[in-house]
């Protein structure tokens, strides 16, 4: 079961979705999962931002479409029943203490961005002799 607990808009334009995933796997114990969605629309603004000619832009918006979204897990294995609230209340609590500030940041959501696309454009060479 999914669901959307919790969502924050971040003043650069990032929403944060905080979904649920968690299951019980074994008697009262359940793994505590919270899947973090970063979401962050690729306006005509953002892209004039990344790209500097028209193929370019062209191209961001195929390998990305028209969001970016980066997605983080939260997790918690062995979590009896009755300490489920708690445990999901303290993962998020964790996350956005720790990682608000910086993900607030005016200039985040784009180095993210220029980030994914490096790691898209690079050629993968398993059998490549690394001499």
């Amino acid at each position: 079961m999914t669901k959307i607990i919790q969502t924050e808009n971040l003043p650069n334009g990032m929403k944060i979705e905080f979904i649920n995933c968690s299951n019980r796997y074994y008697g009262d114990y359940h793994r505590v999962r919270i899947e973090v969605r970063c979401i962050f629309p690729l306006t005509p603004a953002v892209i004039e931002q990344l790209a500097d000619s028209d193929a370019e832009r062209v191209n961001i918006r195929k390998v990305l479409g028209e969001r970016y979204v980066y997605t983080q897990v939260l997790e918690k294995m062995g979590v009896p029943g009755d300490a489920l609230e708690e445990t999901s209340r303290s993962l998020i609590d964790s996350f956005t203490g720790s990682t608000f500030s910086y993900m607030a940041q005016p200039s985040f959501p784009l180095r993210l961005i220029v980030r994914e696309l490096a790691r898209r454009s690079k050629v993968h060479r398993p059998f490549r002799n690394s001499r």
